[in-house]
């Protein structure tokens, strides 16, 4: 029987690679317990966070950031992409769902269910909400 699959948001790999982050050893404990039961995805657009935020906020070198999310998404991660109706289901969500400050989210939310995945594990609390279809468990949650 295959695995159901879970996709992490981008926070959750920030605090992965982060061994100084409040949240590392949580984020470890998620991944050993998801790894049983689940095959872990990762979006296209995390990709791209992880990068954004490791030269901003971490002031890594292009060079060191591009590698270590590189060495990060070589593992046992499914990588998925926005599909032709991704930007229809995007629309639909922001019609009741959008926030000044979700935009990225939902996004991401619509790539998710594009791709049949139904299962989030994120940091961000507001971020998400509202999305009917797509079952969004906290870190704290998911332990």
């Amino acid at each position: 029987m295959p695995k159901r699959r879970l996709a992490l948001d981008t926070n959750i790999w920030i605090y992965f690679l982060d061994r100084k982050s409040p949240f590392h050893e949580k984020t470890k404990q998620v991944f050993a317990k998801a790894e049983k039961n689940w095959e872990i995805v990762v979006a296209q657009q995390n990709i791209l966070e992880l990068i954004e935020v490791l030269l901003i906020s971490y002031r890594l070198p292009v060079k060191k950031a591009v590698n270590e999310a590189q060495l990060l998404f070589n593992q046992q991660v499914g990588i998925i992409q926005p599909l032709p109706q991704t930007i229809k289901t995007y629309f639909t969500l922001a019609r009741t769902c959008l926030k000044k400050n979700n935009n990225f989210d939902l996004f991401l939310a619509a790539t998710l269910l594009d791709n049949s995945i139904a299962n989030l594990i994120t940091n961000d609390r507001t971020g998400f909400k509202g999305i009917k279809d797509l079952q969004v468990w906290l870190l704290q949650e998911f332990i």
